[in-house]
């Protein structure tokens, strides 16, 4: 179902995303090739309201291009569909192009499958195919071996034939099955290795696709983006993220913190934090919707409680991500935290929430700390302690200040949850720009290829970090933003990375 389109002469075209309301300008590239042409095995052309029907199908899941002239007429178009409705296909896509008959030689075809191939490959597709009907003459009046040799040209492969399996016109022809591997094959669990997804963008969105810039910008929250010792997000930071979000670009929290409790950092805008990772990415939403959830594994998460039973001053915590997010501490031997001000303070202070309990139930836990009393020496301690007596989660510390140990599933921690977003919102890695400061900014600040260290970051994420701007207190992230938000309409890198 492809028809050819040669090499490009003069301006080329311009390639947008398609809505159901271009049914009609595409239905009439469409309908020459039913009635004259075996290029497609369709025998009767659709009506109006069945091409638009199908456009918003398509675009459920997959792009779907059109190529206009400078005076804005329809050219051609392209677009994507599954190759097999089973789900271990999902990563493999069947293309589909048309180009209207007085627009060939003019490069459509080109300019439309570069930009689709581009897209697909953002989303996480390994594999383009193409399904290509044959004829088993040259000299057929309704087929041309043509757009075998334009999948040729841009890097397609033969890889099968099925002799006279269509009939039309009263003749039998063959197809022919030509694909093209793109993107990266990986043999991990998630998120490398989920099926893609295609999320519909605006036309900003679209047009932001095409350029090599940052298109998502991901930030942990205490002493990066909100400046040390302030209560919230500063209404700086809060504009730049609307002219991000305006531009066509992506913002999101990358933060320990539940969900639940984001909003009032942002002074209420709940725009600035629909989309981002939560809980040390165990929680990953996108424009509200909860994309996907890590959930600890129980009996390790019971296991750290019995080792911390004979810690004094120390206690598991667990919280109510889907609730008031607030925490309870889980002990048995509650006595063993009296004369602990930095943790059973937090108790009689309420800063807690729910007291404590002597056993975590059935409930399965999403995010958990550890709460610890003294000092900054004995946090690194009981820390390495649970690191030794509980390989199968993780522990980090959130803060430099903070006496928090953050619990996480062996193997997911940020760069999980940025990988995650960047999947579903069809970016790639080095489109991402991630800010941090702490050990639990570490992951993300060595796996994006744009990370970025505030000037009071710890020395190993200052080290790891590719950019460097200034401190959080001088509202530096808010500074980054703007310069990434300003760099957009003309598709460059912002100004802090060149």
């Amino acid at each position: 179902m492809q028809e050819n389109a040669g090499a490009a002469a003069g301006e080329g075209p311009r390639v947008r995303m398609a809505t159901p309301d271009d049914a009609v300008a595409l239905l009439a590239i469409y309908a020459p090739y039913v009635r004259d042409t075996a290029i497609t095995f369709e025998w009767d052309v659709p009506g109006v309201d069945e091409f638009r029907a199908r456009i918003a199908h398509t675009l459920e899941r997959y792009p779907y291009l059109v190529a206009e002239s400078a005076d804005g007429r329809a050219l051609g178009y392209a677009y994507a569909g599954p190759l097999h409705a089973r789900k271990a296909y999902d990563w493999a896509v069947e293309l589909s192009i048309y180009v209207s008959r007085d627009a060939h030689g003019r490069g459509v075809g080109g300019a439309l499958y570069g930009t689709l191939e581009r897209l697909l490959v953002a989303m996480g597709v390994t594999t383009l195919t193409a399904c290509i009907a044959y004829p088993p003459t040259t000299d057929d009046p309704h087929l041309t071996r043509a757009s075998i040799e334009f999948h040729t040209h841009l890097g397609f492969e033969w890889v099968g034939r099925f002799h006279g399996c269509a009939n039309k016109f009263g003749r039998w022809y063959d197809m022919v099955w030509m694909e093209k591997p793109v993107g990266t094959r990986v043999d991990r669990p998630l998120p490398s290795s989920r099926p893609p997804r295609w999320r519909a963008c605006s036309t900003a969105s679209f047009h932001a696709l095409e350029k090599n810039m940052i298109k998502l910008a991901l930030t942990d929250m205490d002493d990066t983006l909100i400046p040390v010792g302030a209560p919230r997000v500063s209404d700086r930071a809060i504009a730049a993220i609307h002219a991000m979000i305006d531009a066509g670009l992506h913002f999101g929290p990358v933060t320990g913190r539940v969900p639940t409790a984001m909003a009032w950092m942002f002074n209420g805008d709940d725009a600035c934090c629909s989309t981002g990772a939560f809980c040390n990415g165990q929680m990953v939403y996108i424009d509200g919707e909860l994309t996907h959830t890590e959930v600890l594994d129980h009996d390790s998460l019971q296991h750290v409680q019995d080792v911390l039973e004979d810690v004094e001053g120390a206690a598991l915590a667990v919280y109510d991500v889907r609730g008031d997010g607030l925490a309870t501490l889980v002990k048995r031997n509650v006595k063993s935290l009296e004369g602990h001000p930095g943790v059973m303070g937090e108790v009689k202070r309420g800063g807690v929430g729910h007291g404590t309990m002597p056993s975590l139930g059935d409930t399965p836990w999403i995010k958990s700390n550890v709460h610890v009393d003294g000092t900054r020496e004995r946090l690194v301690r009981v820390r390495d302690m649970l690191r030794e007596e509980c390989p199968k989660l993780d522990f980090v510390l959130p803060s430099p200040t903070a006496m928090l140990i953050d619990i996480t599933p062996h193997g997911w921690d940020k760069v999980a949850g940025v990988c995650e977003l960047a999947r579903e919102l069809g970016v790639g890695m080095d489109e991402v720009a991630t800010f941090g400061d702490s050990e639990n900014d570490l992951s993300m600040i060595e796996g994006v290829p744009n990370s970025v260290a505030v000037a009071n970051a710890t020395p190993d994420v200052a080290e790891a970090a590719r950019w460097h701007i200034g401190p959080s207190r001088d509202d530096s992230v808010a500074a980054a933003l703007e310069q990434i938000a300003a760099a957009a309409p003309t598709g460059e890198m912002p100004a802090f990375m060149r």
